[in-house]
């Protein structure tokens, strides 16, 4: 009898397309990554929205970067695009990406198709009106880092990841 085996059947379901509030969830380093230009660190950042899925939890979109602020770096303009001013010299010398859980932001959500998959991905980022109210992420999330191993405890590895955070309600938005 010969061994057969498939895709696994997913029922992840992409963010839907369009501007969300959303708040970031987590921060996973992702280590060495091989690119196109060779090994890169690479780090992904997640974010809940505030529109849910059928079974009531929140949407998630995440986007990956090199961990890098050189000028040219797009988690540098992302990250100055979302909190709406440049990163000073001290925070180019070292920004704990740590800090950014817990932090509202805007996103554009566009959907790309590939190998008949739908893919959601963040085209920009800004921060919310001071107006808005403030997002939490779902007490339910966990963590990447706080998963098991075994891959057991958590949503799978796409499905974006998992909320802890000291921060509350009313805390600044200033990162």
């Amino acid at each position: 009898m010969g061994l057969t085996v498939k895709e696994p059947e997913s029922n992840f379901q992409p963010c839907p397309a369009g501007t969300h509030h959303a708040v970031c969830c987590d921060v996973v380093d992702l280590g060495e990554v091989e690119t196109q230009w060779g090994k890169k660190p690479m780090v992904r950042i997640v974010w809940q929205v505030e529109e849910q899925m059928a079974d009531l939890r929140p949407f998630t979109a995440s986007q990956r970067f090199t961990a890098s602020l050189h000028e040219k770096a797009r988690l540098r303009g992302f990250l100055e695009s979302w909190r709406g001013r440049r990163l000073s010299a001290d925070e180019l010398k070292g920004f704990d990406l740590e800090r950014l859980i817990g932090i509202n932001a805007l996103l554009n959500v566009v959907h790309d198709e590939k190998d008949g998959k739908v893919y959601s991905n963040i085209a920009s980022i800004m921060p919310p009106p001071k107006s808005s109210s403030r997002l939490q992420a779902s007490p339910d999330y966990v963590r990447a880092k706080d998963r098991k191993k075994d891959g057991a405890g958590g949503p799978p590895e796409h499905a974006e990841d998992d909320f802890s955070t000291d921060r509350q309600p009313g805390d600044d938005d200033v990162w």
